[in-house]
Formats: C-alpha cells, structure tokens, sequence
C-alpha cells in the first residue's frame, strides 16, 4: 500500500507515514492512526486566550518541543512491525523540530548584542547521521510567552479530550536524494486526516511569514489542514478560527510566492542535510552551530558516540 502523505512536486519531496506511538509514563505504547486526539468545530463561542497565564512560571513554557530522540531509536528497536532503516535507506534521525529549525530560522540578536544560534550534537553510525537538539536557555519576554500560551489554550480547546500525554506520527521524509525518518505530534486529526493548530494575529494571518512554520511543520508529517485562531493584534480573545488545506497554499500566498517560499524552506532543510553528510565522518561525533539560511559551523570532537545502548545492540543484532 502506498502511504504517501504529502508530496510537493517542485523538489520532488515526499512523506510516508511508517509508525505511530504514544508516550505514557516514559513508556512508549504503539498506536494506530485512529487513537489520535480528534478535533473539535469551534461554534463561534468566545474564548480568552489568556485563562491562567499569570499562574504559569518559565519551566511550563520550556515544554515546547516534547518528542526525543531517544524516543524515536526506542520506536525503532521495539515496533512490531520491525521497520528496517537499511531498506528504506535512512540516512538521517532526528526530530522533526529540527528539520522545521533548518527551514525556518533566522540568526537573531539577543539583549546583549550577541547573535542566537541553534546547536545540536550529531553522530554517525553505521553510516546513518543522528541529529540530536542542545539544549538552550532563551528567555521568552512577556509578549511571547502569553502568544505561547495561547496557542496552547486554542489547540486545547479544539479537542474532544485533553490529556497530558503526546501521541506521535513517525514519517519518512524524502528531499531529493535524502531520507530522514523524523518523529513529531499532529495536535489531532478528523476525517480527512490530520491537524495542525496555532493561533495568529489578524494581521498576520494575511501575511505568508505568519504561515511558513506552521506550514512546514505539517508538510513534514503529512497534516491534511492547518487550524488557526484569529485574535486582535494586541489582544488575546479568539474572535475567528479559520481552517486551510495544506496542499492549498497557492490560494493565500499565490502561486510565484508559494514556489519561492516552499522552495526556499525544503531547499534550505537539503542544504543542511547535505553539509552534514559531507562533513560527519563514520563513527564520530560533531558539535554542529545551525546560524540560519543554511550556515553551519562544525566542531569535531573526540567523544563516542551518543546512541542508547540498549539502540546499538539492537543494530548489531540486525545485521546477523
């Protein structure tokens, strides 16, 4: 059966659904697509996006991005369905936070003047590179933590049930001549398939910059739609929820400018992945700082690698 998701023919990239898990208590459960959060129509009620904000401290705001990537090695080694890196010629492992970094991020100066990067640490083994995220302390100022929280307070309400816990869509990405195997969490799904939801300002929403990462972020998993809250400029109440097909871009941005920014975010995400091919030799490890439009800088390191054992044994008993 062909589980092709999303297919954008100008670089002639495509994604495959592979797996689906949950996590519960550290444990990783495997689900099918249908045991998703489902998503529920907004009926036009009045929702204050801001609800409890002035309760939260810096931590609850340092839980953007939830998958790991130990989470995705313990999928592989575990997953009945034994899916084989080698025959779908997997050449990178990563979140797909990552991938949506590359195709995304733009170097920014912080208070004091300095430039914030994106560091990762990356290993190769086995002839496959794994990419895995450093973490970082970037204090998000007042404004940015309550558009944060809002987000939150849209995707919550726009589910049947809520729960603490992150079920994943593990998906083969395919960019010309690379293959990554990323994992990532929709916010839910309907009928037609899966769902992502943020919220944005009126303004904003009519500006294609607003849309370009939650644009990727579906791309890379196949998502069906894209579900956005409107709120005022300057005001956290939901006065519109507008819901757009993700292969339907061109009707917001119009055809020349979705070629130049689609192009631009996949080419850039083949760029990075190329320098990393090219410059991570067999067995060792890397500091890797990402400085945006695809600048990299490598640091070689004389460490091990950085792979759970438990994932190393599992790849030497493969291969008997």
């Amino acid at each position: 059966m062909d589980n092709r998701v999303s297919e954008f023919l100008y670089t002639d990239s495509v994604v495959f659904h592979v797996g689906y898990y949950k996590m519960d208590s550290q444990q990783i459960e495997i689900i099918d697509e249908n045991q998703f959060r489902k998503f529920k129509p907004w009926n036009g009620e009045n929702i204050f996006l801001l609800n409890g904000f002035f309760n939260k401290d810096d931590d609850f705001f340092n839980k953007e991005e939830h998958s790991t990537l130990d989470e995705i090695l313990t999928w592989i080694r575990t997953n009945p369905a034994q899916y084989s890196l080698k025959e779908n010629d997997i050449q990178f492992i990563c979140q797909r936070k990552i991938l949506v970094d590359f195709g995304t991020f733009e170097s920014r100066a912080q208070d004091d003047g300095s430039k914030l990067y994106l560091h990762y640490k990356v290993c190769r083994y086995d002839d496959i590179i794994y990419i895995s995220e450093v973490p970082q302390e970037e204090k998000m100022d007042t404004f940015s933590k309550k558009c944060c929280y809002a987000g939150i307070t849209f995707g919550d309400s726009r589910v049947e049930e809520k729960d603490d816990t992150f079920s994943y869509i593990v998906a083969e990405c395919r960019f010309k001549d690379i293959t990554c195997l990323i994992a990532g969490d929709p916010d839910c799904r309907d009928d037609d398939g899966f769902i992502e939801i943020n919220t944005t300002s009126e303004r904003s929403f009519y500006d294609y910059e607003g849309w370009t990462r939650g644009w990727l972020q579906s791309y890379l998993l196949g998502n069906q739609k894209l579900v956005y809250g409107i709120r005022p400029v300057a005001e956290f109440t939901l006065i519109d929820v507008k819901i757009e097909n993700v292969n339907d871009v061109r009707r917001k941005w119009g055809r020349s400018e979705e070629d130049t920014v689609c192009e631009g975010m996949l080419g850039r995400i083949h760029s990075v992945l190329c320098e990393l091919r090219d410059n991570v030799p067999e067995g060792s490890t890397c500091s890797f700082t990402y400085k945006g439009e695809g600048e990299c800088e490598f640091i070689k390191n004389n460490e091990n690698v950085f792979l759970d054992m438990d994932y190393i044994q599992y790849l030497e008993d493969v291969k008997q």
